[in-house]
């Protein structure tokens, strides 16, 4: 290669690494000669005629940018290039791993959990790491200050920005994430045009706050002017009319109701596998009814309850006994299992808002399995933490009712000849259908607590003082 086509090289090495402005100034320092020598020299190494010699391979092998000058990616994979009339294929030398950014979610969540949260939209490549407080002198101290990062690859769907874990809703970000307003990319959301610009909270006109407003203050509740949303009175009005329609509604219901069939309401839904169907068996009375299948996991529920038409209005609990298929059956991991239970127990409360939801817990199986069990402990602790977290969720432990011989399973509460030792005897589901009907009661008669513990408090009491006095009473 001789020295003028090296230099020609270079030259569109710096004219390609340059920005925009300083091209032009370099383009109007070359003649048209030059010019045209070197457009002749993109094109004979664009289509592999340009000859090089061995002292110039390192050289082309240290240009990166060399490929980039010619033609578009796509373009330099179809064609390669020749050296030497040995032609070289060009490979894609692209990292597309992407780190995600998770904030608000506490330390106390296992990162196995959210592995398997994410892991539903991309594939996780590593370990997570954590991020970590600062002092005063930008030292990194060992105190977790609760933000993860995530690495993955190969994401199938655009992941939410809000996504709820565990739980909690978090905070989550990465590298070419959709707007979460238009749902298009390129921009953040504070950045969106479709975003609703901040109105003042004073006169409900945008381009100044209430802090600034000079104007009459209007109700953001009935856009009227002269008051406040404190103060509106259309809501008392509209509160009034609403509650005469619903009372219309409610009389005309209840005209159909008794013009048709004495057919019972259900109140309680049993739902699951083939446990569920025992512990329905041994629950079974009118206003019971069960959504169950031989076999199902925790992903089939949503799928059961939506069989048949169910009115929320009679409806007040909703029984789920599943996951033995998923951690028994299908070894599947814990952290798996409670991404799914997760999503049934919130597409359950968007579709009966009225019910509470009871999960009962995933029974053990016989005979007793050190290993096993503790999988079970983990998912039943897990699963117990969830419910505390939602008024409308309720646990049932059932291992007082089934690890009553010294902490292991008992004979007579299985199944005799169950291969996998997960089914009951009647004897066995008469305990755990009792010992539901005793902790889930429904929440509109349950009493209300003022404190957290099961025990009433103080206050809520019968006061003593009454008796004691008219014990006094009479003794005078």
């Amino acid at each position: 290669m001789s020295k003028s086509v090296t230099d020609n090289i270079s030259f569109l090495i710096l004219l390609e690494s340059s920005q925009r402005s300083q091209r032009r100034a370099l383009l109007s320092t070359i003649s048209d000669n030059q010019l045209k020598a070197l457009s002749e020299l993109a094109l004979n190494i664009l289509h592999g005629t340009l000859p090089i010699t061995s002292h110039s391979k390192k050289t082309l092998q240290r240009n990166k940018n060399f490929v980039r000058l010619l033609s578009a990616k796509s373009q330099a994979k179809k064609f390669g290039i020749h050296i030497n009339g040995l032609y070289v294929e060009l490979l894609e030398d692209e990292n597309d791993n992407m780190k995600i950014t998770l904030r608000d979610i506490p330390i106390q969540v296992n990162d196995e959990v959210i592995n398997a949260y994410i892991a539903q939209f991309a594939k996780v490549t590593g370990n997570i790491y954590h991020g970590y407080v600062k002092n005063t002198s930008g030292e990194r101290t060992r105190i977790k200050d609760g933000v993860r990062f995530i690495h993955v690859t190969e994401i199938m769907r655009p992941i939410p920005n809000n996504p709820t874990i565990a739980g909690f809703m978090g905070r989550l970000s990465y590298r070419g994430q959709p707007c979460g307003i238009c749902n298009e990319v390129g921009h953040p959301d504070y950045r969106c045009d479709k975003r609703r610009k901040p109105v003042c909270f004073n006169c409900q006109q945008p381009g100044h706050f209430a802090k600034t407003c000079t104007l009459e203050p209007v109700c953001h509740k009935c856009k009227g002017q002269g008051h406040r949303g404190n103060d509106c009175p259309a809501p008392l009005n509209a509160s009034k009319t609403i509650m005469t329609e619903d009372e219309q509604k409610n009389t005309k219901a209840s005209d159909k109701s008794i013009k048709s069939s004495d057919s019972p309401q259900i109140d309680t839904i049993i739902t699951g596998c083939s446990i569920a169907k025992g512990i329905y068996t041994s629950m079974k009375r009118e206003g019971v009814s069960e959504k169950t299948k031989s076999g199902a996991g925790i992903e089939d529920i949503d799928i059961l309850m939506k069989r048949d038409k169910i009115d929320n209005q009679c409806l007040e609990k909703i029984i789920i006994q599943a996951g033995t298929k998923n951690l028994v059956y299908d070894n599947e991991r814990v952290e798996s299992c409670l991404v799914k239970y997760e999503s049934c127990v919130k597409s359950l409360h968007l579709q009966h808002p009225q019910a509470s939801i009871v999960i009962s817990s995933i029974t053990p199986v016989h005979p007793y399995d050190k290993k096993i069990q503790g999988k079970i402990d983990t998912m039943n602790k897990q699963l117990n933490m969830m419910c505390r977290r939602e008024d409308f969720l309720v646990f049932v432990n059932n291992d007082a009712m089934l690890l009553s011989n010294q902490g292991k399973t008992s004979k007579s509460d299985f199944k005799e000849n169950d291969v996998k030792g997960v089914h009951l005897s009647p004897h066995g589901y008469n305990k755990v259908a009792n010992h539901i009907n005793s902790v889930a009661t429904p929440r509109n008669k349950r009493k209300t607590r003022g404190s957290d513990g099961s025990t009433p408090g103080t206050i809520e009491n019968e006061p003593k003082k009454a008796l004691y006095s008219n014990i006094v009473e009479e003794n005078e």
